[in-house]
């Protein structure tokens, strides 16, 4: 089954995303206003770099043919790239952007079958630390509205010669807990954290129509924040 959609939601929002980016990024990473000493009223921006792996749980239109074929829930690498601004008004919290894809190995099925499972997301974020109001330090929990998500799902068979490529776009949520260690000056640290992804995707199925494919997914994260 090929799942038709418009790709042009994955570009559009790529340069929006990136706009945004550099926008932040400009006003200077890891830079402080000049009331920077004190309690919340600091301000600087600052960009995070991660590596993590995760799982896949499928929902609605993606667990049936993987149940019937037997396959288990797919996991793999994650990567995500985040730029966020501490803002002098709002204590405690961070706003940004933050894109985050898997690259997922091959889950084994019967008679032969491989299936792979790969997404990627885009999403607006807000960071809070309860316990630090210049958001540098600590615990954190991180709610993320996720505008545009897009899976990729390929089963295939080689010795029978069948491929099979589906894929959708959709939205959804993450939610993310973590720490934030410092090791320098400014806002450098080393962050870990876990994620756990709803999403729902929607495409157009040949001979049926328009149709929801959901799934859940929980990932753990090591990130360096410059």
């Amino acid at each position: 089954t090929k799942i038709l959609t418009d790709m042009n939601y994955r570009t559009t929002l790529t340069f929006l995303f990136l706009a945004l980016a550099l926008s932040l990024a400009a006003q200077g990473p890891g830079t402080s206003s000049p009331r920077a000493i004190g309690g919340g009223d600091t301000a600087y921006t600052f960009v995070e770099i991660g590596l993590g792996y995760g799982v896949v749980q499928f929902g609605d239109g993606l667990e049936t043919r993987a149940d019937a074929g037997g396959f288990g829930s797919p996991g793999g690498g994650l990567f995500s790239i985040g730029v966020f601004r501490k803002f002098a008004w709002l204590p405690n919290a961070a706003l940004g952007m933050r894109y985050k894809n898997s690259g997922g190995s091959p889950t084994s099925g019967n008679g032969g079958d491989e299936m792979f499972f790969n997404y990627w997301l885009t999403s607006f974020a807000a960071r809070w630390y309860p316990f630090d109001a210049q958001a540098r330090r600590g615990v954190y929990l991180q709610p993320e509205y996720v505008f545009v998500t897009q899976f990729t799902q390929k089963y295939r068979n080689e010795a029978r010669q069948v491929y099979d490529h589906q894929f959708a776009i959709g939205s959804g949520a993450t939610v993310g807990l973590g720490y934030t260690y410092p090791v320098g000056k400014r806002s450098a640290a080393i962050e870990l954290g876990l994620e756990v992804d709803f999403v729902s995707r929607q495409g157009e199925v040949t001979d049926v129509g328009e149709v929801s494919f959901s799934n859940t997914a929980i990932g753990g994260m090591a990130r360096l924040r410059f």
